[in-house]
């Protein structure tokens, strides 16, 4: 028999209205790549967090849930979408964590959600999104694209022991130093800690997955550090976004 796949893209979860935009047109973009002929593949209305499906004229569905703020839990959402996939001659369920860092949601919550889900077809927990080498890949470039000489990968950091420790081997593997939005060392401290040792142009790159109240607070302190240094030309980026690129990412190494 064969195997038939349904694709559900779990996000954290916002009271701010755009991740759950940004995640409803990344499902799209992914099914439209997903739905391309099958050779490409084998080389390898209002928003509801709760549930988003996409369906594509050959039975390939895409739909997304939320872990947090969502209308109902995050296992019902799996077992509607499950119930909905199988309707539609799907017998595999592949969930794809969209978090960039493998902490408690990752390891404990999405895992554990799994495990209540009553599901009519096989479930397949698939490695989060932050664990994909196409990630490097697209930071690399999107530093590259920014081009000063000192980097900053700005994260939003843990309090739990060893919980930075993803975000501080990728910032060394791009020549970059660390700053954190919850914890210290905080961006204005490190933007300020680096025009200390006389740098001119720094780029800081936000490893967030899609804008909101958080990117909208760092755009705020880069302006006014800005304000405070003139002479220093600061080159902020933007976090990843719905895009083809990121899609392509997901399809290559999350859906298979």
């Amino acid at each position: 028999m064969k195997t038939s796949s349904a694709y559900l893209l779990v996000f954290h979860g916002s009271r701010d209205p755009r991740p759950a935009m940004a995640v409803t047109q990344l499902a799209a973009l992914v099914q439209e790549k997903i739905s391309q002929p099958a050779e490409r593949l084998g080389s390898k209305s209002e928003f509801s967090p709760s549930l988003a499906v996409l369906e594509a004229d050959n039975r390939v569905l895409v739909g997304t849930a939320a872990l947090e703020l969502a209308i109902t839990p995050l296992h019902q959402q799996i077992e509607a979408f499950a119930q909905q996939a199988q309707s539609q001659g799907c017998n595999r369920l592949q969930i794809i964590p969209l978090f960039l860092l493998s902490g408690v949601h990752v390891k404990e919550d999405i895992p554990a959600a799994v495990a209540k889900v009553r599901s009519p077809i096989k479930l397949e927990l698939k490695p989060h999104l932050g664990s994909y080498q196409g990630i490097k890949s697209l930071l690399s470039q999107q530093f590259a694209d920014l081009s000063p000489q000192d980097r900053i990968l700005l994260s939003h950091g843990s309090r739990r022991s060893g919980g930075n420790r993803e975000v501080e081997n990728l910032a060394a593997f791009f020549g970059a130093i660390t700053a954190y939005w919850s914890i210290e060392p905080s961006l204005p401290q490190q933007i300020k800690s680096l025009i200390a040792q006389g740098s001119q142009k720094i780029a800081i790159l936000p490893y967030f997955l899609f804008a909101g109240g958080i990117t909208d607070a760092i755009e705020a302190q880069v302006f006014e550090v800005s304000q405070k240094h003139p002479n220093v030309n600061i080159f902020l980026g933007k976090s990843l976004g719905a895009t083809g690129e990121l899609a392509e990412i997901i399809v290559e190494e999350g859906c298979g």
